[in-house]
């Protein structure tokens, strides 16, 4: 028994030591790099962004994923009950560009965390897709994001 301790606190040593190392390989903020739009492994990506008063950072969000091209088939705000104007912001949007589209979260059951249950509701609505992508709305996608994460 005290053999497999020893080999199992040898394994666990090795994958933090990986760990780490990964980490410091990326602590500078190596970006992840944009890929020819033809690359395998693409298919239609819905992106879920579930939301709750989110008005001061949803628009930047939200442009960056328009900026995505057709990869982005759909992107999916979930609202769990804002009032704060996001909703406005999200029906604008979807004016500009018909791949936002406002999906009403709301009740979110007793008990329940919002955000999962948003992403639910958003996973429910996402139809026949290839790829799902679930989103923030304080990241700030970078054109080609979406295509180099499928790369």
């Amino acid at each position: 028994m005290r053999t497999f301790a020893r080999l199992l606190a040898a394994i666990q040593t090795v994958l933090a030591v990986r760990v780490f190392a990964r980490m410091a390989s990326s602590a500078r903020g190596r970006q992840v790099e944009p890929v020819a739009p033809d690359a395998p492994g693409q298919g239609p990506v819905t992106v879920l962004v579930p939301v709750l008063n989110e008005a001061s950072r949803l628009e930047p969000c939200l442009a960056g994923l328009v900026a995505q091209g057709e990869v982005v088939d759909t992107i999916l705000v979930i609202d769990g009950g804002s009032c704060d104007g996001t909703q406005a912001i999200i029906r604008r949007w979807s004016g500009r560009d018909s791949r936002v589209r406002l999906i009403d979260g709301t009740p979110v059951p007793d008990g329940v965390n919002g955000k999962a249950h948003n992403l639910r509701v958003g996973l429910d609505h996402a139809g026949d897709t290839f790829w799902v992508l679930t989103m923030d709305a304080d990241v700030r996608p970078a054109a080609g994001l979406v295509e180099a994460m499928l790369a």
